[in-house]
């Protein structure tokens, strides 16, 4: 038996029935979800006694033969254990448990909720914000499909964990800066590196300007880490510089050093110029921030989001530059002296 290119009902349908006599625990569809068509399933076998949770990717699916189509992994009963609790708090109304029209997401539990006997739900794009039990479920499901499957979780678990599509610096997602559970929006890894490089001091600066906070943090290289948060609505956009996925270790520490309040300023510097009177002067002091300088060159937050390294000479070796802001122990300026210094030896 073959299937048409486009035939998921039939699909999913045959599927279903392949596995009919498992006990069916838990499925979810992801339904022309972005173009894709995910089905994900747990169900009891019985002759193994164990759980077991199987996924498909049904634009793959061009045959009977299921079995080589599925992607599996065993379930402890812990978990079950643990989606029948979450259930239980859970509220369904079975006349509006739909939302939306495309790109859907339909949900099975074969257990109970606080008003019905089972759960069937329905939601569009994002898991609705009165569902955050659902969102704890769908949580655990994923923690076990292959982490390739995650990106579909953070984009349905949007209320709860992040913005839409490619959670890039534009995009907005909501989260209380600091309050919120941090393990709904990082992984458990990231989680633990984000804590070693705070710990380890890594975050080098920290200055928060109206609704941003920059901060640079010390990993493979230097990275540029950009926190925007509305501390009304909780919108949040986050950007970090690294060729990492956008929710990193790197921004992680920023977030505990905002939370600790553990604010390191910036560098303040400004090229130098010719002005016309004390009032061009005055009304022209446009500072970059500086993370300071290395041998012959400066660093400064550059406006296409990195760090980048400047000459502190020019072209008659003098400096090009004015520090217009320093630390406590003005470290900046006497390194920069030093230089100076050495240089007209």
């Amino acid at each position: 038996m073959t299937f048409g290119e486009k035939d998921y009902k039939g699909k999913l349908s045959y599927i279903e029935k392949y596995y009919k006599d498992d006990t069916l625990f838990f499925a979810a569809y992801l339904n022309n979800y972005n173009n894709f068509h995910i089905y994900i399933r747990i169900d009891y076998i019985d002759k193994l006694k164990c759980y077991k949770l199987r996924w498909f990717d049904l634009d793959f699916v061009k045959d009977s033969k299921i079995v080589k189509y599925e992607s599996s992994e065993m379930v402890e009963e812990d978990v079950i254990d643990t989606i029948e609790k979450l259930c239980t708090v859970m509220s369904v109304d079975q006349k509006k448990n739909y939302w939306g029209k495309e790109n859907n997401v339909g949900i099975y539990i074969d257990a109970k909720c606080k008003n019905s006997d089972e759960v069937k739900i329905k939601f569009y794009k994002y898991i609705p914000e009165t569902q955050e039990a659902l969102y704890q479920i769908m949580s655990i499901i994923f923690e076990i499909v292959p982490r390739k499957l995650y990106p579909f979780f953070e984009e349905i678990g949007y209320i709860f964990n992040g913005g839409a599509d490619t959670f890039e610096y534009e995009k907005r997602f909501r989260f209380d800066l600091f309050k919120g559970d941090l393990d709904k929006v990082f992984n458990i890894p990231t989680c633990v590196r984000g804590t070693r490089y705070y710990d380890e001091r890594r975050v080098l600066f920290l200055e928060k300007v109206d609704d941003r906070y920059f901060a640079v943090v010390n990993g493979n290289e230097l990275y540029l880490v950009i926190i925007k948060y509305d501390e009304v609505s909780k919108d949040m956009q986050v950007y970090c510089s690294c060729p990492c996925d956008v929710f990193c270790k790197h921004i992680y520490a920023v977030i505990m050093a905002i939370r600790e309040k553990d604010f390191k300023p910036f560098y303040k510097v400004m090229p130098k110029r010719e002005y016309t009177d004390m009032f061009d002067k005055l009304m022209n002091i446009n500072y970059t921030f500086s993370i300071g300088m290395v041998e012959d060159v400066i660093g400064i937050i550059g406006e296409d989001g990195y760090i980048e390294w400047l000459n502190i000479l020019d072209e008659d070796n003098k400096s090009k530059w004015i520090i217009v802001e320093d630390d406590d122990k003005q470290r900046f300026t006497k390194a920069m002296t030093n230089f100076l210094d050495s240089c007209e030896k």
